[in-house]
């Protein structure tokens, strides 16, 4: 797991897939009605391929755009639990409309709360980079997450994306840090882990399939590994002389 440089007193946390989980029972659901046979349980398995397939178009098609991203990421999951092509396209429309009603990164594990929670405890300073649509914040009060952030930094919003480090250092300009007091936690080394580091803060990969085993950077399979990672009390900031 490896260990974190000493003065960490700010979490940044990525918003989807690290705090909201895709709706794996709707996509089965809406899967089902174009005629393909998906279980939540092969959709999980599945989503570690597309987040794969995330990182490479990030690092290798460097002019893709968010949606279009999206879109293959969610191509990619279904299509390797039996979705062919032909339903997938059948399925756009549903997932849009869902997307905007409810939104499809709904879910909440049930160890959030309690790491959020403890570390809110201990005197850590939390706040949220994302790539999104302009709602995360609003997802967030939604699953009684938004209380422990003091801001949220999406970046339809704010008119950068991740891995620029601008949208790092708004978040630091917000937060009245510094990027070596910082640390971020997402699940997308292309976009998480380079966009932290360019910006000079200590990135976290959430990876809890393991699929990165050869990455440079701190790996934890699921955020409770923060409580064990970070000191059990935020050191206090050094008195202005």
């Amino acid at each position: 797991m490896g260990a974190l440089p000493p003065g960490i007193r700010l979490v940044l946390f990525d918003a989807g897939n690290t705090l909201l989980f895709v709706d794996f029972p709707y996509l089965a659901r809406a899967a089902q009605e174009v005629g393909a046979d998906v279980t939540a349980a092969a959709l999980r398995r599945s989503e570690v391929h597309a987040r794969i397939e995330m990182d490479r178009i990030v690092e290798q098609e460097k002019g893709s755009t968010d949606a279009s991203r999206w879109r293959q990421y969610f191509k990619v999951m279904l299509g390797e639990a039996g979705v062919t092509d032909r339903q997938f396209e059948a399925m756009v429309p549903l997932l849009l409309a869902r997307h905007q009603k409810v939104g499809l990164w709904i879910h909440v594990r049930p160890w959030t709360k309690p790491v959020l929670e403890t570390l809110r405890r201990a005197g850590y300073r939390m706040a949220v980079v994302s790539n999104a649509d302009g709602r995360v914040e609003s997802w967030l009060v939604r699953k009684t997450l938004g209380s422990y952030f003091e801001t949220v930094l999406d970046s339809h919003v704010v008119g950068v994306e991740k891995p620029d480090p601008r949208i790092f250092e708004m978040a630091l300009d917000r937060t009245g840090f510094a990027a070596r007091e910082a640390i971020h936690v997402g699940d997308l080394y292309s976009v998480d882990v380079l966009g932290a580091r360019r910006a000079g803060i200590t990135p976290v990969l959430l990876d809890p399939m393991q699929a990165h085993p050869a990455t440079d950077c701190l790996r934890i399979r699921g955020l409770s590994e923060l409580t064990r990672l970070l000191p059990r009390r935020a050191p206090a900031r050094p008195r202005a002389a």
